[in-house]
């Protein structure tokens, strides 16, 4: 069976749909694994952790905006169908840094 691939799967959003979409299908999660200097690097490791043991699925760590990444996911990974959710994770680092939500 052909997976679903979820971006922004270790996010607050994506690991919860990451967690409901197992239930009935194979999942691969896709995440940068960034906070855009939000938390510190030890409050950001237990957070990912803490994510990751709720879920059973894999959350591979690739940048949706390098499109040799994007294509090497596709190809090894052939979804049924993706969910997109990565996003920066927040709006006040885009409204200061404008760049950041074109990319």
């Amino acid at each position: 069976m052909k997976p679903v691939l979820i971006t922004g799967a270790a996010g607050f959003i994506g690991h919860h749909v990451v967690k409901h979409l197992e239930q009935t299908d194979t999942v691969v999660g896709l995440d940068n694994f960034t906070d855009y200097g939000y938390l510190n690097r030890d409050e950001l490791a237990w957070l990912f952790e803490e994510r990751r043991a709720y879920i059973a699925s894999p959350i591979e760590r690739a940048d949706i905006t390098e499109a040799d990444e994007l294509d090497s996911v596709f190809a090894r990974v052939q979804p049924k169908t993706v969910v997109h959710l990565a996003s920066v994770p927040r709006q006040r680092l885009v409204n200061a840094n404008p760049i950041l939500g074109n990319r």
